[in-house]
């Protein structure tokens, strides 16, 4: 998510946001809903961002096997979306958002949420859902341009950057997968872990 944009947004985007926000409300009044703040302490966020992810990652109870055992795309982004709600965070897809104006968006509050272009790839909206991840551990709302968290990306550029290593860690943690003989040649993955190898890589 960019940290800011001064762009009008389109009426699509528009009523994404208000429809995340009425939910958000009305899963506040549900006391069973738990209370994410403990989960995603900004303490998580000492450190560079691969450090960062490691922790991050450990307290969702995900271990590298059994991701490597998940051989469907779908079933890999569900796993990920269960762990990340078991956390108190309200993971949402939205649907008629064109890629070029999001991929995704979060919303701190109670709960916090997170919201996920439904029409992207599995292993995409993975990382979407990282990557705001991070935007909520730091307690800022985001909203994920493609081209703008490309630019940021390349260029080093602050808080994107830094969300964008953070989500590649947690999808694939570089110093575990990197011993396996599989990694350098590509096979035998996950395409969720392929999709983001070469991220994590220059994380």
């Amino acid at each position: 998510g960019s940290e800011a944009t001064s762009e009008p947004l389109p009426s699509e985007a528009l009523f994404a946001f208000r429809r995340a926000r009425r939910l958000q409300t009305d899963f506040s009044r549900l006391d069973e809903w738990g209370d994410p703040h403990e989960s995603f302490s900004p303490s998580i966020l000492v450190g560079k961002a691969r450090e960062a992810a490691a922790t991050f990652r450990r307290s969702l109870g995900v271990s590298t096997d059994e991701q490597r055992a998940i051989r469907d795309l779908d079933d890999s982004f569900r796993r990920w979306r269960e762990a990340v709600e078991k956390k108190g965070v309200l993971v949402l897809q939205v649907g008629r958002i064109k890629g070029e104006i999001f991929r995704g968006f979060s919303l701190w509050g109670d709960p916090p949420v997170v919201a996920i272009r439904s029409a992207d790839f599995p292993p995409a909206k993975s990382f979407t859902l990282f990557h705001e991840c991070a935007h909520l551990l730091r307690r800022q709302p985001g909203v994920c341009s493609p081209e703008e968290t490309l630019r940021r990306t390349a260029t080093g550029q602050g808080v994107e950057a830094w969300c964008n290593a953070f989500a590649a860690e947690v999808v694939a943690p570089i110093e575990e997968f990197r011993r396996l003989p599989s990694v350098m040649n590509f096979r035998d993955l996950t395409h969720d872990l392929k999709d983001v190898l070469t991220e994590a890589m220059r994380a």
